[in-house]
């Protein structure tokens, strides 16, 4: 019961963008104890945030951004990065490269005779 309660007060979160205690409280016939046992929940899970007599819901501008358009925003400043970076590599060598949108620059300017090792996820 409790966990569809947080999953219809999430959704009606969603929807409405913002809610207050009392408005919650009396949608889900519970006590106000209760919807901020609730709220902590889904401020824990990061889907809301707490405001003064309620909760909001986090906008997208908090959630992950596709691959593709994070790698054109500052692209002439990941490609400089890159560069630096490259630059300190040497001989024998060990590097861990994730799968960043700067990290993945780097290779682009590494000196091609160097013996090195790279480690990847």
């Amino acid at each position: 019961m409790k966990s569809k309660r947080i999953y219809e007060i999430e959704s009606f979160i969603k929807k409405n963008k913002t809610a207050s205690i009392d408005e919650l409280k009396d949608i889900f016939n519970v006590s106000v104890n209760t919807i901020r046992r609730d709220i902590n929940l889904l401020v824990d899970m990061n889907v809301v945030k707490k405001v003064y007599g309620g909760i909001e819901v986090i906008e997208d501008e908090y959630k992950a951004v596709d691959y593709q358009k994070r790698n054109m925003e500052n692209y002439q400043s990941k490609k400089h990065i890159g560069k630096l970076a490259a630059a300190h590599i040497e001989t024998n060598d060990i590097i861990y490269i994730d799968t960043g949108t700067t990290t993945i620059h780097v290779l682009d300017y590494v000196d091609k005779k160097l013996s090195f090792t790279i480690i990847t996820n």
